[in-house]
């Protein structure tokens, strides 16, 4: 019986107030589609470091005093290390090669003696590369007999790493203001309902019936509403990027469980919202 009336409430509720219910529909699922946009921008921008990083090179460069067997074991060695894609090694005739390729000239034309260092150049797997990783590569190598210089760019690593880390809390930030709108949205919507029938509750207590029972209709309203505004924000931006092949999105999109996913945190989200609503009005119904 308790399930019947709790239909019929959510009923009556959309039948009174048709528009206050379509506005919070509208304006939470106005919300969530920002949130979508936010969580695949974010998205997006963890891909474009990703494959800015796995452009990085690390090399390390030795003296003339290892031997060419060593030298061959170091470059073995590297690549078996996780996260390594390829590594090149540049004995000094292919060192010479590579420099007066960037040079556009033989400066060593004439010279006895090759004077450039071997070196391994060592290239990493897509999203291995970080700060931490390369600075424990760093000295992992440097403790290396016949190591003269482990090179990398480490500015720009850092300033990269920063300015990811700070992209990231930013739009942390904003995913939960937007949640917390949300919820405020669902809270509005249950207490407006609720202050309208007043009247109704007071009548239904002097009956017996208890505070909770009579106010989760409202919390499942509260829920259905959000989680209802959740899918169809998705289904818009599914129906966007179908429709205009939104440039980097389809490889930032969730998967379809991630989607589930993210709609049973908003119906969380909608449920708290309307629960906080239900409480605070309780006391307008005795």
């Amino acid at each position: 019986m308790s399930g019947g009336y709790f239909l019929q409430e959510f009923g009556r509720n959309l039948r009174r107030s048709p528009l206050a219910h379509l506005g919070s529909l509208f304006i939470s699922t106005l919300l969530f589609v920002l949130f979508n946009m936010v969580w695949i921008g974010s998205h997006a921008i963890e891909n474009f470091y990703d494959d800015l990083f796995s452009e990085l090179t690390m090399e390390v460069f030795f003296d003339d005093a290892i031997s060419d067997a060593d030298f061959t074991a170091h470059a073995q060695e590297i690549q078996s290390l996780e996260g390594i894609a390829k590594v090149v090694a540049l004995d000094k005739d292919k060192a010479r090669a590579r420099l007066m390729t960037k040079l556009g000239s033989d400066f060593l034309a004439g010279d006895t003696v090759n004077p450039l260092p071997r070196s391994i150049q060592v290239h990493f797997e897509r999203g291995s590369p970080s700060q931490e990783y390369f600075t424990s590569l760093n000295q992992r190598f440097e403790k290396w007999p016949g190591v003269l210089q482990v090179s990398y760019n480490r500015q720009w690593l850092k300033a990269a790493t920063e300015n990811r880390q700070r992209t990231s809390y930013i739009l942390r930030f904003v995913m939960l203001g937007i949640f917390a709108g949300v919820s405020l949205n669902a809270a509005l919507l249950v207490g407006l309902v609720v202050r309208a029938k007043t009247g109704h509750f007071k009548q239904m207590r002097l009956l017996g019936a208890g505070s909770w029972f009579l106010g989760m209709p409202f919390v499942v309203e509260g829920v259905t509403l959000t989680a209802l505004s959740a899918a169809l924000s998705w289904g818009a931006i599914i129906f966007a990027q179908s429709k205009w092949h939104l440039a980097h999105v389809e490889s930032a999109l969730p998967t379809y469980e991630e989607m589930g996913l993210m709609i049973l945190v908003a119906t969380a989200v909608g449920f708290f919202g309307a629960l906080f609503a239900v409480s605070g009005s309780r006391g307008t119904s005795r």
